[in-house]
């Protein structure tokens, strides 16, 4: 299921995560579900559980986004007592981006 995942997109780290919800999801379920259909009931569950952790995390970037840039629109402050940490690493991750494209 984590091959599955990660094939999908999802990072190992998040791959386990949602696997790890699955097998609650479905222990919770496992009255209610024919056996004969749990395999296929199983891997939907999982690829659902999949994009809904990539919405989430779409919706947060794009909050975190508009924070950074009204913050970033004040005047008159260094940049380390405008933004966290993570907005940093956020920010930055573009810039990664960047970088790898002009490598040679």
């Amino acid at each position: 299921m984590q091959s599955l995942l990660r094939a999908k997109g999802a990072k190992k780290e998040d791959a386990e995560d949602i696997v790890q919800n699955t097998f609650y999801k479905v222990y919770t379920l496992l009255d209610a579900i024919d056996e004969s259909n749990l395999r296929p009931w199983f891997f939907r569950v999982a690829l659902n559980e999949h994009i809904d952790f990539k919405r989430k995390k779409e919706r947060r970037n794009t909050i975190l986004t508009d924070e950074i840039y009204s913050k970033l629109s004040q005047e008159n402050y260094e940049l380390d007592t405008l933004l966290n940490k993570d907005e940093i690493l956020y920010l930055l991750q573009d810039v990664r981006k960047d970088i790898k494209s002009f490598s040679f």
